[in-house]
């Protein structure tokens, strides 16, 4: 897996979507920056939550994307590891099976 790839096509589904469909791709990531940005919950936290959040939903795009925001927002890989212990509980051992993932973005984003 290589998290520049998945994170270059999630960008390429919304340089699709925003094509055909602008005003509801526009809402869609306006609710997105809205719902992820600092509110009664500070961004880290809410990241810590959305990376959890994925690894138990098992999503290859979101693992990356949400790893890379958590890292954004100042997050260890210490509290990312415990995140993805909440998915686990929540979602069985395949969520902790994706820390693979995770931990693969990591290290390729730490290079750059």
């Amino acid at each position: 897996m290589d998290a520049s790839e998945k994170l270059g096509e999630i960008n390429d589904v919304f340089r699709l979507s925003k094509r055909v469909k602008p005003e509801l791709t526009d809402r869609f990531l306006s609710f997105m920056e809205s719902t992820l940005g600092k509110g009664s919950l500070d961004v880290k936290t809410k990241e810590l939550i959305a990376l959890s959040l994925s690894l138990a939903l098992q999503c290859e795009w979101c693992i990356p994307y949400h790893t890379a925001k958590c890292l954004e927002a100042g997050c260890s890989e210490d509290e990312m590891i415990e995140a993805s212990y909440i998915a686990a509980i929540m979602a069985g051992t395949p969520a902790l099976m994706n820390v693979k993932i995770m931990a693969d973005t990591i290290d390729q984003l730490k290079k750059k």
